[in-house]
């Protein structure tokens, strides 16, 4: 059981690969989208940026690429 304020298991153990379902992941998009909304202009416009850079990486190469 995940108590609010601590670390999950997914942040401790750092899987490689993870089955997730709908809701999970929509919960996750709506947390990561109010953060950069709260960031101001300047972070929206850099972390557009960095997840566009991200999306063509993996689309020109394939695969990840850490």
């Amino acid at each position: 059981m995940v108590v609010k304020g601590q670390k999950g298991d997914a942040s401790i153990l750092r899987p490689t690969i993870m089955a997730a379902v709908p809701l999970m992941l929509d919960r996750i998009y709506k947390a990561i989208n109010e953060k950069v909304k709260r960031g101001g202009p300047t972070f929206q416009k850099l972390f557009s940026w960095a997840y566009d850079y991200r999306q063509n990486t993996l689309i020109n190469y394939g695969s990840l690429i850490t």
